[in-house]
């Protein structure tokens, strides 16, 4: 029983903490640590009384490390309702999401991107780093002109699905079971990653 209400505590403290939003700010790095850590402290100090194989322990830690330095923090600009941001691990670059993983990119989609350029620099921030597979349809980037008229230096590649394989899986449920017709043409294993930096 008490391990019962232990585990129920830990996760409705985990959920407050990662669906949490920070104001931009200069500190948000330093917050993102701290909450990774703390994270990782908690989880820890629930699994000491389970007594559990230490494969099992490790295996429960890496996860732990894993979300709460890649997902624990979300920043949030009043003036985007499309777009969602997460820092990175250099203090003046921001990861682009979606708010909804299978939300096509449209022309406000593409003019929030807009303002958030020109947002940037505001918070000192440098650059963008966009990922999806909405990004290319049947193989090739879709048409980013729009973005080429933007005081922007644009870099597209490939990025491996094995290194975000939660939103992988995720896509994968949206595309294989619910059949979303929206990635029905994307190929998941090969998406496209867009770094947008400003010009100096």
């Amino acid at each position: 029983m008490i391990l019962f209400i232990n585990t129920l505590l830990l996760f409705i403290f985990l959920h407050r903490l990662l669906t949490f939003s920070h104001a931009p700010s200069a500190k948000v790095n330093l917050i993102w640590g701290i909450k990774g850590i703390v994270i990782l402290l908690v989880i820890a100090v629930w699994l000491v009384p389970l007594h559990l194989p230490w494969y099992i322990c490790g295996s429960v830690l890496f996860f732990s490390v894993w979300i709460g330095f890649y997902y624990s923090v979300t920043v949030k600009f009043q003036e985007l309702t499309l777009l969602r941001l997460a820092p990175s691990f250099k203090s003046n670059q921001y990861h682009v999401h979606l708010k909804s993983l299978i939300q096509p990119f449209t022309r406000d989609t593409y003019r929030e991107l807009e303002l958030l350029i020109e947002l940037l620099p505001k918070y000192n921030g440098q650059s963008l780093i966009l990922t999806s597979p909405l990004l290319a349809k049947q193989g090739p980037l879709c048409n980013i002109e729009q973005l080429k008229k933007l005081p922007i230096h644009i870099e597209a590649s490939y990025h491996s699905y094995w290194c975000s394989p939660f939103e992988f899986l995720v896509l994968c449920y949206y595309k294989y079971i619910k059949r979303e017709n929206i990635l029905q043409h994307s190929d998941l294993s090969k998406q496209y990653r867009l770094l947008l930096t400003l010009r100096s």
